[in-house]
């Protein structure tokens, strides 16, 4: 297998095309693995790392059988662009057989133990569905570890001009709460924003930013200018759609939902709001009603992403998938310092969410 690392900016920007032709022919795929997802982050939050993304091709570069966004941070470990950001991380792979996934696979091993500028991989946010992540961990030594660090949600409904019909899973009583909880509340309405049909709405989103700050809701580095211009593009790429929740007088919500019309498949990946009761399951209720009404009969998923919340749990019954991080390291006193480290995070994190509240108030958060 043959293959190319792009190391520059400058390449990365020449090989948009071929990334973005091979994204579209994925049948498998999200927002995460798109060129423009990519390439902002690294330009706006991680150019001081060093670009290595690799792209695996048969014959020629422009017809991959991979791309592959990574980067190398300054500790010579190669992981995800953004993948900080991303609820979901993968590879960009084809439909391809399980003789060409071991190539793949086999090819990423070799340049890793061969590169004297990689002294250990670390792939976060790995769906338990992966379809390469066996045949890549068979191909590294003992010094690798591949563990759960989080897990993902999502719900599937079909479309219908009564939106309770889409509720039909769930039992009568949570269905009439669902009622109630509309009645109450008839005087809110959604207004949405696509690239097609209105400017970012940029002043509405400050006015309910600053009053969410205000009242304690978030931390003043919450949403800062540099995640702001990456909602910006992405918007303006047509990848980001806004929901807007408002009553008769004020803009209360606004949901950044990551979108692949395509696979009728809605990511609600930011959400901000004004400090009232509920406000945040309404906006996804009427959400789910438009999107009903948009896909009559046919079925449409709404992804709630990485991280379990009760509140979504208990209202939409989702399905939940497993998400894994691989590790791996060349040298076995770092492998044993990354387990060590591992241990004591996994030690200390049931009891801080436990004395959340105090150990804040200790620290005067």
């Amino acid at each position: 297998m043959n293959h190319t690392i792009i190391e520059t900016e400058e390449v990365l920007v020449s090989i948009e095309k071929i990334w973005k032709t091979f994204y579209s022919s994925l049948k498998d795929k999200t927002v995460f693995q798109t060129f423009e997802w990519n390439y902002l982050w690294w330009k706006h939050s991680y150019s001081y790392n060093k670009l290595f993304v690799l792209i695996l091709y048969p014959q020629s570069i422009e017809e991959p059988a991979a791309i592959c966004p990574l980067m190398l941070d300054q500790k010579k470990t190669l992981r995800f662009i953004a993948d900080t950001h991303s609820d979901y991380s993968d590879f960009l792979i084809g439909p391809e057989d399980n003789t060409t996934l071991y190539e793949i696979c086999k090819t990423i091993h070799d340049i890793i133990e061969q590169s004297d500028e990689v002294d250990s991989i670390e792939l976060k946010n790995l769906n338990q569905s992966s379809k390469y992540l066996g045949i890549f961990c068979s191909r590294f030594d003992y010094k690798q570890i591949l563990y759960q660090t989080n897990a993902s949600s999502y719900t599937s409904f079909v479309g219908s001009e009564n939106v309770l019909d889409a509720f039909s899973y769930l039992k009568a009583k949570k269905r009439n709460q669902i009622k109630r909880l509309y009645k109450k509340n008839e005087n809110l309405h959604g207004v949405y924003h696509t690239v097609d049909t209105s400017p970012f709405p940029a002043e509405t989103l400050k006015e309910i930013l600053t009053d969410m700050k205000k009242s304690g809701l978030r931390g003043d580095d919450f949403l800062d200018e540099t995640l702001l211009g990456i909602i910006t593009k992405l918007y303006e790429a047509g990848h980001l759609m806004i929901q807007e929740i408002k009553d008769d007088k004020t803009s209360l919500v606004m949901n950044f939902i990551l979108k692949d019309d395509r696979e009728k498949r809605f990511l609600l990946w930011i959400t901000i709001y004004r400090n009232r009761p509920k406000i945040n399951i309404l906006s996804y209720f009427i959400l789910i009603k438009k999107l009903s009404m948009e896909h009559i009969g046919s079925r449409f998923v709404l992804d709630f992403g990485r991280g379990l919340y009760e509140y979504k749990i208990v209202n939409f019954l989702p399905e939940i998938n497993l998400q894994f991080t691989f590790y791996y390291s060349k040298n076995g006193i770092a492998y044993v310092r990354y387990l060590l480290k591992q241990f004591i995070i996994l030690s200390i994190k049931p009891f801080y969410k436990k004395h959340k509240k105090t150990i804040n108030r200790i620290l005067h958060r």
